[in-house]
């Protein structure tokens, strides 16, 4: 991300550097009399906090003691539970109606009460927001953009196309006080830091019926023996009478975070 970060400790050696965005970062502390420390790779995922103690060597500041391949460092600063959906996860894996919180439900103890078939796009808030949550209800978790609570009522307010994010993650048990906004899950993206070069993707999503499973209903409906035996007169009828249905489609879209950076864009077609 070629983004740089400065600080002070105090007189305690306390140190701080708050609001990172999530990627690997390499840590230099310098102080005139000993000898320059550096330490990389390091980690931050997004909504996470690292504790890193640095101990300094005397010697001259020319000399550098440098740290590296370490096993990497547990979150000791807060006692929450949650799980981190990584960029590779984004990428790699399919993702419904390109809405990137449907991927929320890898998380153990994370269920949708959506019905089975029902789709994912982005303008469909409702959808989105219908998880529970380690046995809570639906509309009780709380959604957050960078930081920021991205909320109306209680479903999420804008789901960012999977190219606009970099991960997110869904803390299940929320001890930290920060957190304690909604008795469900908190899920939190952290959106890319962006690029000057112009890229871009298309989505082309097929899921036509003959392809979908028999849902619940209709199966209970065509092996109801009340109605009679299962023929192929019945078969054909069940899945002829249908009620009127509804059709979605969202465009594309692009925009970026400054001036100087852009984003690619993200097109949807059905």
């Amino acid at each position: 991300m070629n983004t740089r970060v400065t600080t002070r400790s105090n007189e305690t050696g306390y140190y701080e550097l708050p609001y990172l965005l999530p990627g690997v970062y390499r840590i230099v502390v310098e102080m005139e009399g000993f000898k320059r420390y550096q330490r990389e790779p390091i980690e931050i995922r997004v909504g996470g906090t690292v504790t890193l103690n640095v101990s300094l060597e005397l010697g001259p500041v020319g000399e550098t003691v440098t740290v590296t391949a370490e096993a990497p460092m547990l979150e000791s600063a807060s006692a929450s539970l949650g799980s981190v959906i990584e960029r590779k996860m984004l990428e790699d894996l399919p993702i419904a109606g390109g809405s990137v919180t449907y991927l929320a439900r890898l998380v153990p103890g994370v269920t949708s009460g959506q019905a089975p078939g029902h789709n994912w796009l982005p303008s469909a808030i409702d959808v989105l927001s219908n998880v529970a949550v380690a046995g809570t209800e639906t509309g009780a978790n709380e959604f957050t953009l960078d930081g920021i609570p991205n909320m109306t009522r209680s479903s999420i307010s804008f789901s960012p196309p999977a190219d606009l994010v970099q991960e997110f993650r869904v803390d299940t048990v929320n001890y930290d006080a920060a957190q304690g906004h909604a008795s469900g899950a908190t899920i939190g993206m952290s959106l890319k830091a962006g690029t000057n070069k112009l890229g871009g993707t298309v989505l082309w999503e097929v899921a036509p019926n003959p392809w979908q499973a028999t849902d619940f209903f209709s199966n209970k409906r065509l092996y109801d023996l009340s109605t009679g035996p299962v023929t192929p007169e019945k078969r054909k009828a069940m899945f002829t009478i249908r009620p009127p249905s509804s059709r979605r489609r969202a465009g594309g879209s692009a925009g970026s975070l400054s001036p100087a950076t852009s984003f690619p864009p993200r097109a949807w077609i059905r």
